[in-house]
C-alpha cells in the first residue's frame, strides 16, 4: 500500500510540474525568435521593455524574476532550448 501512495503522490507532484510549464512553454514559444544564441551553452534575451536576460541553457539558470525568484524553468530558458532544437533540424 505504500508503494501506491508514493507512486500516486508522485503522479500528483509530475501534473502539477507540467500544468506549470505549459504556460511558460506557450509563452517561449511566442519570443523565440528574440532569443540570441552565443557561445555555448549562454544566450540572451531583450525584453521589449530594454531589460536583458542572460541565460544558460545547459545549467537552466536566466536572470529573470521568474527564474531567480521562482525556481522553475522560465520561458526564456525554454525559449532557448527550443530554438537549439530548431536550429538542429534545420541543419538536418
Amino acid at each position: 500500500m505504500e508503494r501506491v501512495r508514493t507512486s500516486l503522490l508522485s503522479s500528483e507532484g509530475y501534473c502539477r510540474m507540467i500544468n506549470q510549464a505549459i504556460p511558460r512553454i506557450e509563452k517561449a514559444l511566442e519570443i523565440i525568435d528574440d532569443i540570441i544564441l552565443l557561445e555555448y551553452p549562454k544566450a540572451v534575451y531583450n525584453d521589449d521593455d530594454k531589460k536583458i536576460y542572460h541565460v544558460d541553457y545547459v545549467e537552466e539558470t536566466c536572470e529573470c524574476p521568474d527564474h531567480e525568484y521562482r525556481q522553475v524553468k522560465c520561458k526564456h530558458i525554454w525559449a532557448t532550448q527550443l530554438k537549439l532544437k530548431k536550429v538542429e533540424l534545420e541543419q538536418v
